[in-house]
């Protein structure tokens, strides 16, 4: 029988077992890739992730906290300037509704104006695509 560890994707994305070549930035608890599915105007969803499998923010330690917060603004300042985003929309989901993959994560989102409050349906991104994102903000996560 699987584990949720072994059944879990972003589980494989973190080892680099699955999607190689998105991982934008990885710190010692914690590692930054774009998302499969963006909306059409809103390219550059960035998920910042826990590197061990926690169910959802509710099972992450207190002394994550710091660092998963902290990425997560530094995520969304390098995705405003790299996406030419004029804001961005921090989410982060847990159990259902809303949370689709059981693992604990935050969506960083770029915003434009008029955009449409993020109504729009999302698409699925090519790997290739996805892999160009990370490198961009592996650059500029560098720089910060």
């Amino acid at each position: 029988m699987l584990s949720a560890m072994d059944a879990c994707v972003f589980c494989e994305i973190v080892c680099e077992q699955r999607d190689q070549g998105v991982i934008a930035y990885q710190g010692e608890e914690v590692v930054v890739f774009p998302s499969r599915d963006q909306r059409p105007m809103n390219q550059g969803h960035m998920l910042v992730v826990t590197r061990r499998h926690f169910r959802n923010l509710y099972d992450v330690p207190p002394e994550l906290d710091a660092e998963l917060l902290g990425c997560a603004r530094r995520t969304a300042q390098a995705v405003q300037q790299l996406f030419h985003a004029s804001g961005t929309t921090i989410k982060q989901n847990n159990e259902s509704p809303g949370q689709d993959v059981f693992h604990a994560h935050v969506h960083v989102m770029p915003r434009h104006l008029n955009d449409g409050d993020l109504s729009a349906p999302y698409q699925t991104v090519d790997l290739a695509t996805r892999v160009e994102q990370a490198q961009r903000l592996a650059g500029l996560m560098r720089c910060q």
